[in-house]
């Protein structure tokens, strides 16, 4: 964790606490699983991720249940909308809206980017990949999320609570 932490691998973190919230609760640990899991979910809850947990399944939600929401309420309920529809991207107001496919990491962090209104040489610069990269995610963004133009992706990501 401290090798994650040094070199800023945000993911990695989120990673290793998940990993670390289960173990606990699978050896009947509860007070050591939800220390761990409200940390996670403190590291992911501003970058939006839902995958991370969704992907653990039963065990996930039973520990995502006995959490005192507090402030990350709404933030767990989009992880449980998610986790219960595979097959649907959670709105802002928490209901689910049939989708292609969820947005990867980098289609998200692509996103964020095209919010900002950078150029696609901006981004590939940013991102370090090349220009074609960039368009290439931009058209699979364009298609996940139902939109022509960046404009209209960033305004329906918007609408459905990435951004």
């Amino acid at each position: 964790m401290r090798l994650a932490e040094q070199q800023n691998r945000l993911r990695s973190q989120i990673d290793i606490l998940i990993v670390q919230a289960l173990a606990h609760q699978a050896l009947g640990e509860a007070a050591k699983a939800r220390a761990a899991m409200a940390q996670a979910l403190a590291l992911a809850e501003p970058e939006g991720y839902l995958r991370l947990f969704g992907a653990e399944g039963k065990p996930m939600a039973d520990l995502l249940a006995s959490l005192d929401p507090g402030s990350l309420g709404k933030y767990i309920d989009r992880i449980r909308a998610a986790g219960a529809q595979p097959n649907a991207m959670p709105t802002a107001a928490g209901s689910a809206q049939p989708a292609i496919d969820a947005l990867s990491e980098r289609e998200l962090e692509v996103l964020r980017l095209l919010a900002l209104g950078l150029s696609n040489q901006e981004i590939a610069q940013k991102l370090f990949v090349a220009v074609n990269t960039v368009k290439g995610h931009n058209l699979r963004i364009f298609a996940k999320l139902q939109a022509k133009s960046r404009s209209g992706a960033v305004a329906r990501a918007r609408e459905l609570g990435f951004l």
